[in-house]
């Protein structure tokens, strides 16, 4: 499965695609070499917590709106923080904070059985972990606006945005550990439901990643 199919499959899953012709304003942060440590030992039918954090390698590598590239300046990754629990191979809950080197914050929860563990058709591993998110919104935005530089002041609505997220390439080790996972994060703003959660995160259909080689 490619990637931009991937990236729909964590938009649609759980709700499906009607009413997608109404969506607006989706904000995706690309997030590359993460680490992510899985509570056990794991595959599609994993139960436990995977957690993820920055490392020295980590970078946001760009920020996108409605699929196209923000182009950001290099370095605007200060911390990142997550946790996915899982059940049987289904999204539990979790949430996820992203925070860039001003000190300017975006943080969101997992929602509950909107998600799963996947692999490529035919493959063991690696692996995809997606789901929906909720209660988003940013903290300390420069200058009331700017998150690494973008202005995200659309999306400043705080603890009201929904959005989704695909864990990308996530190959663990014996140790349960990847050092080098990827994750996208989609933000929308609100709209009247159930269009909003029929179309959250799907701005990935149009999206095609801008991950390294």
């Amino acid at each position: 499965m490619n990637k931009v199919c991937m990236l729909a499959a964590a938009a649609l899953v759980g709700f499906g695609a009607t009413n997608a012709a109404n969506a607006e304003q989706v904000l995706q942060f690309d997030v590359n070499s993460l680490t992510a440590t899985a509570s056990g030992p794991f595959g599609t039918g994993f139960t436990g917590t995977v957690t993820l954090s920055d490392d020295a390698n980590s970078t946001l590598t760009d920020m996108l709106i409605d699929g196209s590239a923000q182009n950001i300046a290099a370095g605007q990754l200060a911390d990142f923080s997550g946790t996915i629990t899982i059940m049987g191979g289904t999204v539990t809950g979790g949430s996820f904070s992203i925070t860039d080197i001003n000190g300017a914050v975006y943080s969101a929860s997992i929602v509950a059985l909107s998600g799963n563990v996947g692999t490529a058709a035919g493959q063991t591993g690696p692996f995809t972990i997606d789901g929906l998110t909720f209660a988003g919104g940013f903290a300390n935005l420069m200058n009331g606006t700017d998150f690494a530089g973008v202005d995200v002041s659309t999306w400043d609505i705080p603890g009201a945005i929904r959005g989704s997220f695909l864990e990308f390439k996530f190959g663990p080790n014996a140790q349960g550990i990847d050092t080098d996972a990827d994750v996208d994060i989609f933000a929308v703003v609100p709209m009247p439901a159930p269009a909003a959660m029929a179309f959250v995160g799907l701005g990935g259909l149009a999206t095609l990643r801008r991950r390294r080689a």
